[in-house]
């Protein structure tokens, strides 16, 4: 199993008036590059209405963590009740909180 810390940039579905939902256009490894690519005057066949203005884009871009599995038991092993049940407690933790109890 791999995982990739990514960086997702995005579109929204409806371009008049931004109420629509969220495509995936791509991803790239940091942020530093996303940040380039919504700068970008390029960027603006994106944006709602076509409105771009560089450093207003940030809500285009988003870290997003991607599981890749080798095999259908690495990823069974990886979603079992007990497993998803672990995340979803770590997940109410503050990463201090997590440091204190010597977890993970």
């Amino acid at each position: 199993m791999e995982k990739l810390n990514l960086i997702k940039l995005t579109y929204n579905s409806d371009s008049t008036e931004g109420r629509g939902h969220s495509i995936t256009i791509g991803y790239v490894r940091n942020d530093l590059v996303a940040q380039i690519i919504v700068d970008d005057p390029r960027f603006a066949r994106f944006c709602v209405m076509g409105y771009h203005k560089p450093g207003s884009q940030n809500y285009q871009k988003r870290p997003e963590t991607v599981m890749i599995y080798d095999s259908a038991g690495e990823f069974w092993d990886d979603h079992n009740p007990q497993a998803e049940a672990r995340r979803r407690a770590l997940a109410k933790l503050t990463p201090e909180d997590i440091k204190a109890l010597g977890i993970k």
